[in-house]
């Protein structure tokens, strides 16, 4: 299953409160995934490919999910290369998602995230293949930082948090005259192809 399956379903629930998404999957053989520059896929472990832990995740956060979206807080992008980011606007900030840009790795050719705002500087993300970058909705500074950040999982609907997300994991941008120039801290967060993974506040 191409990153497009996945990320339709993080388009669909978080963009146009989508509940199901069928999905037809052909060619068992070729689902375990090789990365960018990997010369053997990571995992063959059903519970390690790429759909079932998108769609796992989805699970975990399907109470949060659909509270969010009767209330109109929550939001998604599915990102191209090399298509500009996207912006979604969520309590007193934007957020812009874009592809994952790393020096070291290659661009990879599609990314995807789901947003929802708990409170007007509060959210949980789950994303892949993507970097965030927040900036302010409301009258005020123009430069948004970040608060605390940490990664995590749902059990039970109850967030449980995991690792403190800081210093050069939330950095995108180590120049910092070239991001005060575009109104950014430099700072953000970073969903790799390791997810997707929950960030918070």
């Amino acid at each position: 299953m191409a990153t497009g399956g996945r990320g339709h379903a993080f388009y669909g629930i978080g963009q146009y409160a989508g509940s199901l998404l069928a999905v037809r999957v052909n060619n068992p053989e070729r689902w375990p995934e090789l990365r960018p520059g990997a010369n053997t896929p990571v995992s063959t472990a059903i519970e390690d490919i790429p759909l079932a832990k998108a769609y796992a995740v989805l699970a975990q956060m399907t109470p949060l999910i659909t509270d969010a979206q009767a209330k109109g807080t929550i939001g998604a992008a599915w990102a191209h290369h090399p298509a500009t980011q996207e912006g979604r606007r969520a309590g007193d900030f934007v957020v812009n998602i874009d592809i994952q840009r790393n020096r070291r790795n290659p661009v990879p050719a599609l990314g995807y995230a789901i947003v929802v705002s708990v409170a007007p500087n509060e959210y949980f993300i789950a994303g892949r293949d993507v970097q965030i970058l927040f900036t302010p909705n409301t009258p005020g500074p123009e430069i948004a930082g970040l608060g605390p950040v940490e990664t995590g999982k749902f059990v039970n609907g109850k967030w449980i948090p995991g690792r403190r997300i800081n210093g050069d994991d939330v950095v995108l941008e180590y120049d910092q005259a070239a991001a005060a120039a575009k109104n950014q801290s430099g700072s953000g967060l970073i969903f790799g192809g390791d997810g997707p993974y929950h960030s918070a506040r």
